[in-house]
């Protein structure tokens, strides 16, 4: 029997990663994953860890592709009961993208956790060494299991598909908006507010993630430009920010109609809460988006339901299962 839970630590770079180069004083990321372990050496009183250094990517560089593989490589270490969780390291630019995207892609039976940090190394403030601390305990506690893939920042727990980066610099930079947190981490006691629930959106079965999907945002004034030239390019799918309720100029709502006949086209809105609805008739307003064969994305977010219109493409759904999916019968 083992003294110590076993977790899976991949690290694949981030601010929690970098270090200055001492020629341009700029951050990059060249710390390997014992190196970012031995600034939290109390991990080791609780937890036994494999490192997996997976990369030195920027948040920016972890493309949906090199996220598919990364899902691989999770799945790969974890089969079998092999370990008691996982911890993932990553930029904070992008990890709420990647958090959806292994929501959606892995399907273990122990908890995936990710984490960053928001200062470096050598800042006085450097969170990453409490992060990634804290981020362990949550991989091992019990009640962690169940609740698909989570991210802890700041002793805050949240769940992939609510999370988003609400500040560019702050050492609080995540939230849930609509929701909030699922729990803390209350100095080393892990602490949820409510037990498991079944997520809303489904697992996926993909290959490769590399069909296009472009994300457009709407503002006043706009025309189909951007429209257009996505479909040229080769978009297979779009997803629109709309103003407020998902409202568009009129201009824009006309090439967004003229393309709801070549691709599947899903309206979010720009708001940081709240979802669009088809609530106003106006020339624009999403009323007339939702006849022309719009679909809602409901409460999810336009980068997380551009995520997730890619997959859906790459299992070649109909437009009616997308609009299953995306809307959840909450728009009858």
């Amino acid at each position: 029997m083992k003294d110590r839970p076993t977790v899976l630590a991949v690290f694949t770079g981030g601010t929690i990663s970098c270090t200055l180069d001492p020629e341009t004083n700029l951050p990059s990321p060249t710390l390997s994953g014992q190196e970012i372990l031995a600034m939290a050496p109390q991990i080791a009183s609780f937890a036994e860890v494999i490192v997996d250094d997976f990369g030195k990517y920027p948040g920016p560089q972890m493309s949906p592709a090199r996220v598919v593989t990364l899902a691989r490589r999770i799945a790969a270490a974890a089969e079998g009961g092999a370990v008691d969780g996982v911890v993932v390291t990553h930029g904070t630019d992008t990890m709420e993208e990647t958090a959806f995207l292994l929501d959606r892609l892995l399907r273990l039976d122990v908890p995936v956790v990710m984490l960053g940090s928001m200062k470096l190394a050598s800042d006085p403030c450097c969170d990453g060494p409490a992060n990634i601390q804290s981020a362990c305990q949550v991989a091992i506690h019990p009640e962690a299991r169940g609740r698909g893939v989570l991210l802890v920042m700041s002793d805050s727990i949240h769940a992939a598909e609510r999370v988003v980066k609400i500040h560019a610099e702050s050492l609080d930079s995540f939230a849930s908006p609509e929701t909030g947190p699922l729990g803390v981490v209350d100095r080393g006691q892990v602490i949820f507010f409510s037990p498991p629930y079944e997520p809303r959106l489904p697992r996926m079965a993909v290959e490769e993630l590399g069909a296009r999907v472009d994300l457009i945002k709407a503002y006043p004034g706009g025309d189909g430009r951007l429209v257009d030239a996505s479909l040229d390019a080769g978009a297979r799918g779009l997803v629109i920010e709309g103003m407020g309720r998902g409202n568009l100029t009129p201009e824009l709502a006309a090439a967004v109609v003229a393309a709801i006949d070549r691709v599947p086209v899903v309206l979010t809105t720009r708001c940081l809460k709240g979802r669009a609805a088809p609530m106003y008739g106006y020339d624009g307003g999403a009323a007339h988006l939702r006849t022309a064969g719009v679909v809602f994305s409901d409460f999810l977010a336009g980068n997380k339901a551009r995520l997730m219109l890619m997959m859906m493409i790459e299992q070649e759904a109909t437009r009616d299962a997308i609009q299953r999916v995306f809307e959840a019968g909450h728009y009858e």
